[in-house]
């Protein structure tokens, strides 16, 4: 039974980690919506000002990162009285950058030099701004939220001489006037768009197209509480309620540190006694699936806890022990980044016990919250 279990654990393990594919960088999008800058879809111009209202400051991070941080200003102030279009680009159509985060979540990224690679239209929202020489054409794709400049091109500000004017002049001699025509000030009569500036770029690194990076920047939150409840299983047997409360360090968005303290109520069974739990564990985020609007971690989990009981030493299922625990589970509600609950398994048994571990091993299901 042992030697079943611990097969099935590896099996389920390596499983996992072989799904979590290599992605080569690319400079083509084929693929709409998988690191979206806002949650998408933008279903209405109404929706497309809320965005540019609600996430000023990610505009303005991205745009520092996009080498442009002075169009912040024109942008924010232009855009309320922007000429906003519907537009259609084919494939073939190229933007200078875009903007996304990494699945959705976390601080904004910049992709440079993008070519759309898709089989259908784009469709996307398109406004324009000027600032200096230049006239800025700005496109959002509907489906992702992904501001992105679409090219850049030269103002020419064509002037031509006023109207005459007529100036009254008193000369000597008799009293007479003189009507003198004269040019008059110059008047600015169209604005002419030239040539496309072009924008330096550089090669796209980014791991964009096919799935989230393997490497992603910092979290939003690095730092925050988090709370567990559930039920364990001995197998010798008894029934545990546990419960467990402690922060989260998340290093970035794939890999985090988690200390909780807490405690595991005997409910039920011959064997066993309720138990003091310090844990200490790291949880990396495998892959993120898409359910709805939301990108939902799957991760693993593995640390090592105190199971600090007062029972017996002397027999197997009720002494204290060390304990290495394994998990793994996926949230199932709210934002990776605001609040949300997360369903996992886990697994935990005493280092000195792991040769026993179908009889005194300990396996049950928990929810954890983050705040």
């Amino acid at each position: 039974m042992k030697t079943v279990k611990l097969k099935f654990l590896a099996q389920v393990t390596i499983l996992l980690l072989l799904s979590v594919g290599t992605v080569q960088a690319a400079s083509t999008l084929t693929v709409i919506g998988r690191h979206p800058f806002y949650k998408p879809p933008l279903k209405s111009v109404d929706d497309l000002k809320t965005m540019m209202t609600t996430q000023q400051t990610a505009i303005m991070e991205g745009l520092q990162k996009a080498g442009m941080p002075e169009l912040y200003t024109p942008l924010m102030q232009q855009f309320s009285q922007a000429q906003i279009q519907n537009v259609e680009y084919q494939p073939g159509a190229t933007f200078d950058w875009m903007l996304f985060r990494p699945s959705g979540v976390g601080p904004v990224k910049v992709a440079k030099e993008i070519t759309w690679g898709g089989k259908a239209a784009l469709s996307g929202y398109e406004f324009f701004i000027d600032a200096g020489e230049n006239r800025y054409v700005f496109s959002v794709p509907l489906f992702c939220g992904n501001l992105s400049l679409k090219e850049v091109v030269r103002i020419v500000v064509k002037t031509v001489p006023g109207p005459p004017q007529i100036v009254e002049k008193i000369v000597p001699g008799p009293p007479q006037i003189v009507e003198k025509i004269v040019p008059g000030p110059p008047q600015i009569v169209e604005k002419i768009v030239e040539k496309r500036v072009e924008v330096p770029v550089e090669k796209i690194v980014e791991k964009f197209v096919e799935a989230p990076p393997q490497c992603c920047p910092p979290c939003v939150y690095p730092l925050r509480f988090v709370a567990d409840m559930g039920y364990l299983r001995l197998s010798d047997p008894a029934d545990y309620g546990f419960g467990r409360i402690g922060a989260e360090y998340a290093f970035n968005q794939r890999l985090s540190f988690l200390g909780m303290i807490g405690g595991a109520t005997k409910a039920d069974g011959n064997d066993g006694d309720d138990a003091w739990l310090v844990d200490f564990m790291l949880q990396y985020n495998l892959f993120f699936l898409r359910v709805g609007d939301v990108w939902n971690p799957v991760f693993l989990g593995f640390g090592l806890g105190g199971w600090m009981s007062d029972g017996d030493d002397d027999i197997e299922s009720e002494d204290s022990d060390i304990d290495i625990i394994a998990q793994i589970g996926a949230q199932i509600f709210g934002h990776p980044d605001g609040f949300n609950t997360s369903l996992f398994f886990e697994a935990r048994s005493g280092i000195d016990e792991t040769d026993k571990l179908s009889e005194y091993g300990r396996f049950g299901v928990g929810l954890r919250f983050r705040f």
